[in-house]
């Protein structure tokens, strides 16, 4: 997938039923609208699964909201793995919760997502988003992340909410190179 804007975005979709929704095996480079975007963006899903994608070039100018894979408000057991993102200017991962003022939407939260057997080389290199290559937003729950391998050259790593919730963390390696 080659171009501007965002590449793959889910809306309203349930997994849970039949076979579920798997975005897989895509190549994503160069996607750059000058304006804020995810690469690969779901919110309001249950189940969804990003497996086996390579993400690079992505080099986006708005400064605000921009990334590779966004667990967005009500992302239910989100499952990210063995994706590999590269050289992005943006951070690679982030679950976040919408401040939605519908009532509809009282209840936004991302919960039970799970980041795991992804690589992530030299990501967040315009240290956007408090400057984390894995950036946390307004307190997710349930959030797995393991097994994964991050290598970056200059910036933090991890940053996290101080509102997340049942945050579980571990068997990763972080390599800084500088």
């Amino acid at each position: 997938i080659y171009g501007t804007g965002a590449a793959v975005t889910l809306f309203n979709v349930d997994g849970s039923k039949g076979e579920g929704c798997i975005v897989e095996n895509n190549v994503c480079w160069n996607n750059d609208n000058g304006h804020s975007f995810w690469v690969m963006w779901s919110a309001s899903t249950i189940d969804l699964v990003y497996r086996g994608n390579e993400i690079f070039g992505m080099d986006q100018n708005s400064g605000a909201d921009d990334g590779v894979f966004d667990a967005d408000g009500q992302s239910v057991g989100t499952v990210f793995e063995y994706n590999y993102t590269h050289h992005n200017a943006g951070p690679v991962y982030i679950p976040c919760n919408i401040e939605w003022d519908d009532a509809d939407f009282a209840d936004a939260y991302v919960r039970s997502c799970i980041w795991r057997y992804n690589i992530s080389f030299n990501d967040n290199w315009r240290g956007l988003r408090s400057k984390g290559t894995i950036y946390s937003d307004k307190g997710a729950e349930n959030t797995y992340f393991y097994n994964n391998l991050i290598v970056t050259d200059s910036y933090d790593v991890l940053v996290f909410d101080l509102g997340d919730k049942n945050l579980h963390l571990y068997n990763n390696i972080f390599y800084n190179l500088e």
